[in-house]
């Protein structure tokens, strides 16, 4: 019973001798971070700079019925009941109407339309399938809407579906557009502002 006794001061007296270390540690001036004002110096930073912004232009919408007339760079219907110049109905684009392509120029966000479908593509460097990762959102049951993967080829940005089949190939008609044909015949345009 003694023994017991004793480890009960002896810890009742260490406890105290830590908690008094302690409060007394709390209790002294100035501040360890150097100043008396929380350890933060009156520094009043410079005011951040906005971002400049991107110019928005305007352009007008294809009609609600999903029928537009698809224009070449020079603002001008393209040829051949919407083929673009130099190919054949059915055929796909052929590398003589199109501008060089790389990759890198080719990915990104794209408006994408066909005469079933208005919506967005996109186009990624991450090695997928046939190619690189690509996608649809918002297609609806168009054949743009199978798109799993794309690749430049031969001059021609080339979309497939999961199980790797082509499903399309473009030509570069100008800096910011892609035109070219549906293999199921449906005439199709990427572009962005």
């Amino acid at each position: 019973m003694a023994i017991f006794g004793m480890n009960t001061r002896r810890t009742v007296g260490i406890t105290l001798i830590v908690a008094g270390a302690v409060a007394l540690g709390g209790c002294t001036r100035g501040n360890p971070f150097g100043s008396n004002n929380g350890g933060f110096n009156n520094v009043n930073p410079a005011p951040i700079q906005p971002a400049p912004l991107p110019q928005v232009t305007g352009s007008q919408l294809p009609p609600a019925d999903g029928s537009f007339q698809t224009l070449g760079p020079d603002g001008q219907p393209i040829a051949n009941n919407g083929a673009v110049a130099g190919t054949q109905t059915g055929a796909a684009p052929a590398t003589t109407a199109g501008l060089p392509v790389t990759k890198n120029e080719a990915l990104g966000n794209w408006q994408a339309r066909s005469a079933t479908a208005s919506c967005v593509a996109f186009l990624t460097l991450t090695k997928w399938g046939s190619g690189q990762r690509g996608g649809t959102r918002g297609c609806g049951t168009s054949p743009l809407s199978q798109v799993d993967s794309w690749d430049v080829r031969n001059n021609q940005v080339v979309l497939f579906d999961r199980s790797g089949q082509q499903l399309g190939a473009l030509v570069r008609t100008s800096n910011n557009r892609f035109d070219g044909r549906l293999s199921d015949g449906q005439n199709v345009t990427l572009s962005r502002s």
